[in-house]
């Protein structure tokens, strides 16, 4: 399953030039970019504020809040790697 997940998030990466619209270059990307990430801090958030919540163990198979917030800290790296790739062609840096 583990597979399935990186080959999607691969997918959403290259397609996401696309979807965010505009030229190589354009502001769109970076902005996508910078939307993404300021919904995945949410999300990390959201998962540290659950593990204060609760006081008794995941259940067996599912995955702890402390495994979900550590995935959100590896998404927002990638997310953080594609943004500063884009930086130089947008602000012709």
């Amino acid at each position: 399953m583990g597979s399935i997940k990186r080959l999607a998030g691969r997918a959403t990466g290259s397609a996401l030039g696309v979807v965010a619209g505009g030229a190589p270059g354009d502001l769109s990307l970076f902005r996508a970019l910078e939307a993404l990430a300021i919904g995945v801090q949410g999300k990390r958030c959201l998962w540290r504020a659950a593990q204060a919540l609760v006081a008794f163990p995941h259940p067996p198979g599912h995955r702890s809040f402390v495994e979900l917030e550590a995935d959100a800290v590896g998404q927002w790296e990638t997310i953080e790697r594609h943004r500063r790739s884009v930086v130089p062609r947008t602000f012709g840096v």
